[in-house]
């Protein structure tokens, strides 16, 4: 199915949370803290589970960092409750936002809901002169536009 990063200081939401997407057919890597490494590895994933209050950086800074880099659904699970963070959370790039604790079938939902609006096909074009790009997911089609005039 989809290849996810859970990022979270806690083991056992880590732990829990892999377990489930796993059951759910899904690969799944885990992390305590965001790292070089993870960011080089950031277009392998499919959809980012991030928590915020973490001790060396937090979801907030996280996010300032990948969004840029990272097209794929961010969704926030974290205990902070207030409005101000949830809407924070949004406006820094996040496409969702789950309040610890959460249900295993609500949050296999919003990540099946968040993977298959990914899926959805986009179109987009570029045209230069006589000639149209025409981009797809995976795929580009050529086409020569005949200009009369």
């Amino acid at each position: 199915m989809a290849n996810i990063l859970i990022i979270d200081d806690d083991e056992m939401i880590l732990r829990v949370v892999s377990r489930i997407l796993t059951l759910d057919q899904h690969h799944v890597t885990t992390a305590n803290k965001f790292s070089d490494d993870l960011m080089k590895q950031l277009a392998s994933f499919d959809l980012i589970l991030l928590d915020i209050m973490m001790p060396e950086m937090d979801g907030f800074e996280i996010i300032r960092v990948v969004r840029d880099e990272t097209s794929a659904p961010i969704i926030f699970l974290t205990s902070k409750k207030q409005e101000e963070d949830l809407v924070y959370g949004l406006g820094l790039g996040a496409d969702d936002y789950m309040k610890k604790p959460f249900s295993p079938e609500e949050l296999k939902a919003r990540i099946q809901s968040h993977l298959r609006r990914e899926q959805r096909t986009t179109k987009t074009f570029l045209s230069k002169g006589n000639y149209r790009f025409l981009f797809r997911r995976l795929s580009c089609i050529f086409l020569v536009v005949n200009q009369e005039g």
